[in-house]
């Protein structure tokens, strides 16, 4: 392990050296060509030396005025920054939650992104102060791309999550965090980097046309106009310098930073869900365009017994379940109203959490590891889903269905992946837990019907 340990870290410093030779080489190409450009030249009022450009910079620095003006314009666009970030995102959540407001942003957002920035600074300087402009221009540029990237990540987040956090009644905020957030985030984050780079440049362009006091863009404007080339260079340098940084800052710190945020066991003070009475499941008519999938189609249901809903696949069987559990409606608007517990065909597991984590989501104050071991993963509880196989993951998702106990259980293929042996065993505890609920079991295997069906409906 050692040997290997070693190896790894030789590779990575070789790659870091790699990566420094390469900026440094870079750096020595472009400052050797600016040289032989100024000796072609050879007019310093056009093209200062780097020599002189670099010896001009050291005075600038050793300047108090030098640290003020650079914090300043910082000030201002971090703070252009910050509220254009915060607008992008409550438009994109607006734009995802209704459409009238997607209807009334999206020009505004398209003509942020289509007029010249100029044009944004001179009607600036009509409505608000002249120090106040390079951070609203900053905010306008980074607004439209905070929320494409926001409203891009809403629109992926994972259906089938956000569907498994309804069946089993997640609150909305543990939705958020656990469900919606890790997905929008990586998009969010690449907004940022973006961002960064164009709220510099836009604030740096409102500070040169109105001019500020005691800003990098007033700096440049006055060597412009005094012809001040050298100063000119040097504050340029500046500029891209800081850029270059502060992109450079944010993702080191985001490579850093990882939104995981904690799925603890905690004692709840709501009480388990109680069996209610069940009430028969209506009639369900329903069409797919034009071909008919469910023609007034019933199940009788009955607390204590399993229902097996047999029949070939496209028979409409999983889509009887989905409404049952309101998940879809059928012709007449008929959706499922008991409250129940859906084992989707899919596993449906949050990514990058483990089974225990996987199992707290559904319900914060379950015995986590108790259902762990009916289902025979106790040495698994701490591992990323990622690190199990098919096999277990079905069964973390098994483990995850009883910890949210209801008069109605919908099981949609559930024990599909694991071995015959695994399987009958993992299946009677299954069965077991669930006696005194209605199930309602979809399978292609006659095993399991014969095992632990009551009753049979063929579709």
């Amino acid at each position: 392990m050692k040997i290997f340990t070693t190896k790894a870290t030789e590779k990575a410093n070789r790659s870091r050296f790699k990566t420094w030779a390469a900026w440094i080489l870079c750096a020595l190409f472009w400052l050797g060509l600016w040289q032989i450009v100024y000796r072609a030249v050879d007019q310093e009022i056009l093209i200062p030396s780097p020599v002189s450009v670099f010896l001009r910079l050291g005075e600038l620095i050793g300047t108090a005025a030098f640290w003020q003006t650079t914090l300043f314009s910082l000030w201002n666009v971090l703070r252009g920054l910050f509220w254009g970030t915060a607008a992008g995102v409550l438009a994109a959540v607006l734009i995802s939650v209704s459409p009238i407001m997607a209807c009334l942003l999206r020009p505004v957002l398209a003509a942020a992104k289509a007029t010249p920035v100029a044009s944004f600074i001179i009607l600036a300087l009509v409505w608000i102060s002249r120090a106040s402009v390079p951070s609203f221009i900053g905010g306008l540029i980074v607004s439209p791309v905070v929320c494409g990237n926001v409203a891009q990540g809403l629109r992926e987040t994972d259906p089938e999550l956000l569907e498994k956090a309804q069946v089993f009644r997640v609150s909305r905020w543990r939705t958020f965090l656990y469900v919606v957030l890790p997905g929008v985030f990586p998009y969010f984050l690449s907004a940022m980097v973006t961002s960064l780079g164009l709220a510099w440049k836009a604030g740096i362009a409102a500070e040169v046309l109105c001019t500020p006091k005691m800003a990098i863009g007033t700096q440049l404007y006055n060597a412009k106009i005094y012809i001040e080339t050298t100063d000119l260079f040097a504050w340029t340098f500046v500029v891209v310098l800081l850029s270059l940084l502060l992109e450079f800052a944010f993702v080191r710190l985001t490579r850093r930073f990882s939104l995981r945020i904690p799925l603890r066991a905690k004692k709840s003070k709501t009480k388990p869900a109680e069996s209610t009475e069940l009430h028969p499941l209506p009639p369900l008519t329903k069409h797919f365009g034009e071909r008919l999938v469910l023609d007034h189609f019933t199940l009788p249901v009955e607390a204590g017994r399993v229902t097996a809903l047999l029949g070939p696949s496209g028979e409409g069987k999983t889509t009887c379940l989905r409404i049952w559990a309101g998940l879809e409606t059928d012709d007449n608007g008929v959706t499922g109203k008991e409250n129940c517990a859906f084992l989707f065909q899919e596993n449906r597991l949050l990514p990058g959490r483990t089974a225990r984590e996987n199992i707290l989501f559904i319900r914060p104050d379950a015995d986590a590891d108790g259902l762990l071991e009916w289902v025979e993963l106790t040495d698994s509880a701490d591992l990323p889903v990622e690190q199990l196989s098919g096999g277990m993951k079905r069964r973390v998702a098994l483990a995850a269905m009883l910890a949210a106990p209801a008069p109605l259980v919908l099981l949609d293929e559930p024990f599909q992946g694991l071995d015959p042996a695994l399987r009958d065993r993992v299946a009677k505890r299954v069965f077991e837990a669930l006696r005194g609920s209605a199930v309602i079991l979809v399978t292609h295997d006659p095993k399991e019907v014969q095992m632990f069906a009551d009753e049979i409906v063929q579709m």
